[in-house]
């Protein structure tokens, strides 16, 4: 009588069959080859299932970093300008309308200016088009992030220009070996001057501007200052290292104003002592400039220089008086804390009857979009993979079964149920898909890894990409390809489980 027994006797004996049988010298092979495929579909298909998400997710914060990625452009019509309490109305109404707190967005304008260009080589001046940054504007505390190249603006008033790269390109300009200044033609007199350029952006600027500027260098191009006739100037503020007497200044520095014809002394003013210095005859002011950066050098000798030494301001008596002011702004761009906020703020803007340009939400609409398609393609892919990986077990396993078959003989002449044999074609499959994932999931760790070095992925993106489903689908794969091993077994060895006992026991290698 065929002794009977339990179903957890019988599992037991099909995971102690399986952990012997799998790796005999008869079919070491083939079971290496399955737990070989089961690796590296599970590694390509982990990850590649994360390829869109964390595309998608680094895109998405780098556009969230830069300021001028999570705004909206606004501008004023043509009769109408923008004043502080319309820019304080904007913000109030995009936090209304985002259900947002207070301070969510910020409105700052700025004024647009048009100069006369040189190219860095032969050629004529052309019009270029740039725009003024206030320093309360959110994108000012962060524009050296922004910058490719160069140390930006020194501080709120700081003087020289920053070009966007399609600009420099357009100059005939380097962007690994940005020029330390451009030529152009001053506004006011249309005088050819060399203005500093202090930086360069890594993406070209909104709207199509060519170049950025403070607004107090805008207002120094058109008071046009820098080319105006000066006796007497004074330098900017002395470093505290400094002489506070002009005979105890370093002989190389007096010698060198004595021959320039300067007259010089140290004066007391608010930001500090000066040196006031008066000429035989009248100088320009970038033509002064030059004299005290010259002097500058010889004082720097036994003295460590002072910023802005050679900053020039002219004797009140002289100076060109100041420019109109531009008053209210052109345009605006109102910045939010969070994309989501985008299309509340155009709305909140048109609400005032203002032209709001919110193509910062298109971006992200189409990079949401591109996502999504890419992530429906991988889909189909990893799908066809798995039917073409199924296939593939399917074969080896099957392989795998004709060699095993005499055991399988054996098992059915010595009495062995045939739900036994369901559980140990069940069991071998588990063994070897177990392995197999384990040293794919141990790959897609690397492969994943060196990508992300590769890519500078940070690992705020890569667990923002796993919370947006990543490894629910991952999961759901690694379930699927469980499934596939165990019916690709039952399918492989199903003929070889209804053979006769003595029928299973002559089939050969």
């Amino acid at each position: 009588m065929t002794p009977r027994f339990t179903l957890r006797q019988q599992l037991g004996y099909a995971l102690w069959f399986s952990r012997r049988d799998l790796f005999d010298p008869v079919a070491a092979w083939v079971s290496w080859a399955v737990v070989l495929a089961v690796a590296v579909a599970t590694s390509a298909a982990v990850v590649a299932l994360a390829v869109p998400g964390v595309t998608a997710e680094i895109r998405l914060r780098r556009l969230a970093a830069n300021p001028w990625g999570r705004c909206v452009w606004v501008d004023a019509h043509s009769l109408s300008r923008l004043s502080d309490a319309k820019l304080r109305e904007m913000e109030a109404g995009t936090c209304n309308r985002a259900t947002a707190a207070p301070g969510t967005a910020t409105a700052a304008g700025f004024h647009s200016l048009k100069l006369q260009m040189f190219p860095l080589g032969p050629g004529g001046a052309r019009q270029r088009s740039g725009r003024t940054i206030h320093p309360d504007d959110p994108a000012f505390a962060v524009l050296k992030q922004l910058l490719r190249s160069g140390k930006g603006f020194d501080g709120p008033t700081g003087g020289g220009v920053i070009l966007s790269p399609t600009l420099l390109q357009r100059l005939g300009g380097s962007l690994d070996n940005p020029p330390p200044s451009v030529r152009i033609l001053t506004p006011k007199y249309e005088d050819e001057r060399e203005w500093p350029v202090v930086g360069v952006t890594r993406d070209p600027l909104p709207l199509g501007y060519d170049f950025l500027v403070t607004e107090s260098e805008e207002q120094r191009l058109r008071a046009g200052d820098e080319f105006i006739e000066q006796s007497v100037v004074f330098s900017g503020s002395l470093g505290d290292a400094w002489p506070q007497e002009w005979r105890d200044f370093p002989p190389d520095a007096r010698n060198a104003a004595a021959k320039m014809g300067f007259e010089v002394t140290v004066v007391e003013r608010a930001a500090g002592d000066v040196l006031r210095l008066e000429a035989r005859h009248t100088l320009r002011v970038v033509e002064w400039q030059k004299h005290l950066t010259d002097l500058a050098g010889h004082i720097a000798a036994k003295h460590p220089p002072a910023p802005g030494f050679a900053t020039v301001s002219p004797s009140q008596a002289t100076a060109p008086p100041a420019p109109e002011p531009l008053g209210s702004y052109p345009r605006a761009t109102l910045y939010v804390d969070d994309l989501k906020h985008i299309r509340p703020a155009a709305q909140a803007a048109r609400d005032m009857d203002l032209h709001a340009n919110d193509a910062a939400r298109d971006m992200v609409d189409e990079i949401e979009t591109t996502a999504a398609r890419a992530q429906a393609l991988v889909l189909a892919l990893v799908t066809a993979f798995c039917a073409a990986e199924f296939g593939t077990l399917t074969l080896a396993l099957y392989l795998r079964g004709r060699q095993k078959a005499p055991q399988v003989g054996m098992l059915r002449a010595m009495g062995a149920p045939r739900r036994a044999l369901w559980l140990i074609a069940g069991a071998e499959a588990g063994v070897l898909w177990l392995a197999g994932t384990v040293f794919g999931l141990l790959l897609a760790v690397a492969v994943g890894l060196a990508l992300c070095d590769a890519h500078s992925v940070t690992s705020d993106e890569l667990r923002a990409a796993v919370r947006a489903g990543w490894a629910g689908r991952a999961g759901l794969f690694i379930g699927a390809s469980l499934l596939a091993c165990v019916l690709g077994n039952w399918v492989a060895t199903w003929g070889v489980r209804r053979r006769p006992p003595a029928e299973a026991l002559t089939l050969s290698n």
